[in-house]
């Protein structure tokens, strides 16, 4: 901006009066600005190969952070249906074994119920001998 001034004030001073002089110090105040723009523009070239770069990398850092997100995911999903699997068997385990010991639990039952008929049965007929017993010894007796 300064520079700018001051190659207007220059090109003002030439028009008012031309002089050798004052046309070396406008050709050096052009030189300047020349200088300065050209470095600025360098300068900004730079600029947008940085930002380009930075961009680029926050990109890749971006996935970089997405990729622990995702397999965190992936083996939540796992592991739930891992765990889902398990206790299915787990159930189906259980299911089966209490089939299978449903039937000997009945066996047993029908084994047990069968020894009280059969001890049942004895008593009945040890408490028939006994009562026939008594009533042939009351008949002999009397």
């Amino acid at each position: 901006m300064a520079t700018q001034r001051e190659l207007e004030k220059a090109r003002a001073e030439q028009s008012a009066e031309t002089s050798p002089q004052i046309d070396t110090t406008i050709i050096e105040v052009e030189e300047r600005v020349e200088e300065r723009v050209a470095a600025a523009d360098l300068e900004l070239e730079h600029a947008i190969e940085a930002e380009s770069v930075v961009a680029t990398a926050a990109k890749g850092n971006e996935d970089e952070l997405e990729r622990p997100y995702d397999t965190a995911n992936e083996i939540n999903m796992l592991l739930k249906n891992e765990l889902t699997d398990w206790v299915d068997d787990q159930d189906r385990f259980q299911e089966s074994t209490l089939q299978r010991e449903v039937p000997s639990r009945k066996k047993e039952m029908v084994e047990r119920i069968k020894a009280r008929a059969a001890a049942a049965q004895a008593e009945s007929i040890n408490h028939d001998k006994s009562l026939l017993e008594e009533i042939e010894a009351k008949l002999s007796g009397e």
